[in-house]
C-alpha cells in the first residue's frame, strides 16, 4: 500500500495522490501507516525516539493535523515506561498554558500500545535553530526564552518541575514563537506516585549536558533545576557551544557539579556584562545563588536587554527548515498562563519595548 504523506489518502500502487498531487509513499515498511487511530488517518513518520514515534495524523473530513505518539512495543512490556509516557499527558494537564504543546487524547491501540494524540507544529526544534545559526540574535533569544520562562512559570506554579529542559525539547514556530515539550519525565511534587530522581536501578533520569549539579548528584529537585538548565540553553544558544563538554560521562557532569563555566563573553564579544551575569547566576552550583523562579530570571533578561540594538531582535523561526514536532512532543490544555510573561520585542528601532510586570 502506498500512503499519501500530506492528506494520508491510500492506494495500492505508486503514483500521485489524487487529491492534492503529492507524491504517494511506500507504507509497507511501517503497518501503521495509512491505519486509522481514532478519528485520524496515519500519514507519515514524522519522528523517532527512544521511546516510540512519532507521526503525523490527518482526520479525512475536515483535514485537521495532530502528532501522535506511539509507544514502542518493548517499551510497552515496562510498566515504569508506561507509567512515564502516561505521566507526559498528566503534567501538561494540570498546568494548561499556550507555550506547551496541547495534549489532546491518551488511549491504546488495538495492541494494547498507548498513544498520545497532540497538537501538530510548524517549525522546528531550538537545537535545530542553534545548528543553523549558531549564535543566536540576543534580544529574539531573550524574547524566545521569555516564553519558556512562561510555561516553566506555570509549570512550577502548579507543582510540575520539567527536569529534562533542552534544546530538543523547546520548539521555534516558523513566527518564532515558542513551545516546550515532552514532561515525560516531569517530577509532580507532592505525588507520591510520580517518577523519582533516579529510576528503580538507580540510573539518572534527564540529559547530562543540561543536568543541575543537585540533579546530577540525585539531590533535591525543585524548580531550580529548571533553572540551571535554562541557563544552560542560553549559554548554548548566545554562544554557539555548551558551558560544558567532556569526553565521559562521569567527567561531564563532574564538570557540572565542580567547575565554574567560561564566560560567555569570551565567546561573544557583543554581549552586553548584564546578559552575561544573568546566565552565570543562573549556572550557580548552589541553587540558592541561582534566580529563585522563572518570573525572576525572566525580570532579569527584560533589565539586560534593554539597550540592544534592532538587529538583536531579528527573528529567528522563520529561516528554519519547515518541520514538525517530533519524538519530544509535549501537551498541554489550554487557559491562562502562569506568570503571565509577555515577549520581548522592540517597537521602534534601537528601543525595545517593555513588557509588562508579570502578575
Amino acid at each position: 500500500m502506498h500512503v499519501c504523506p500530506e492528506c494520508a489518502e491510500s492506494s495500492p500502487s505508486p503514483g500521485f495522490c489524487p487529491r492534492d498531487g503529492t507524491q504517494m509513499e511506500d507504507g509497507q515498511e511501517d503497518p501503521l501507516l495509512g491505519t486509522e487511530i481514532g478519528a485520524y488517518r496515519i500519514a507519515r513518520l514524522i519522528g523517532v525516539g527512544g521511546m516510540g514515534r512519532v507521526y503525523k495524523g490527518v482526520n479525512a473530513s475536515i483535514g485537521s493535523r495532530v502528532a501522535i505518539k506511539v509507544l514502542s512495543r518493548d517499551c510497552a512490556n515496562n510498566k515504569e515506561l508506561i507509567d512515564r509516557f502516561f505521566a507526559e499527558a498528566k503534567a501538561v494537564n494540570v498546568i494548561r498554558h499556550e507555550n506547551i504543546v496541547n495534549v489532546l487524547n491518551l488511549d491504546r491501540l488495538p495492541d494494547r500500545r498507548p498513544f498520545i494524540v497532540m497538537e501538530f507544529l510548524d517549525g522546528a526544534p531550538l537545537s535545530k535553530v542553534i545548528s543553523n545559526r549558531k549564535q543566536l540574535p540576543l534580544g529574539s533569544l531573550a524574547r524566545v526564552t521569555g516564553e519558556v520562562l512562561s510555561a516553566l512559570g506555570a509549570a512550577h506554579e502548579k507543582g510540575v518541575i520539567h527536569r529534562d529542559l533542552k534544546p530538543d525539547n523547546i520548539f521555534v514556530t516558523p513566527h518564532g514563537r515558542a513551545k516546550v515539550l515532552d514532561f515525560g519525565i516531569a517530577k509532580l511534587t507532592g505525588d507520591q506516585t510520580a517518577i523519582s530522581a533516579q529510576t528503580r536501578d538507580g540510573s539518572l533520569m534527564g540529559t547530562p549536558h543540561y543536568m543541575a549539579p543537585e540533579q546530577a548528584q540525585a539531590g533535591t529537585i525543585d524548580p531550580r533545576t529548571d533553572i540551571y538548565a535554562v541557563g544552560v540553553i542560553l549559554f548554548e544558544a548566545s554562544t554557539g557551544q555548551p558551558p560544558f563538554v567532556a569526553d565521559t560521562l562521569y567527567d561531564l557532569l563532574h564538570k557540572h557539579v565542580s567547575a565554574a563555566p567560561p564566560p560567555p563573553r569570551s565567546f561573544r564579544a557583543d554581549m552586553p556584562p548584564a546578559y552575561e551575569q544573568v546566565i552565570l547566576r543562573a549556572l550557580s552550583k548552589d541553587p540558592n545563588q541561582r534566580q529563585q523562579s522563572a518570573k525572576e530570571l525572566y525580570r532579569e533578561l527584560v533589565e539586560a536587554t534593554r539597550q540592544l540594538p534592532e538587529t538583536a531582535w531579528d527573528p529567528v523561526g522563520e529561516a528554519e527548515s519547515r518541520m514538525t514536532v517530533g519524538m519530544s512532543a509535549i501537551p498541554t490544555p489550554a487557559g491562562p498562563p502562569t506568570p503571565s510573561l509577555s515577549p520581548m520585542q522592540p517597537t521602534t528601532p534601537h528601543t525595545p519595548a517593555q513588557p509588562s510586570a508579570p502578575t
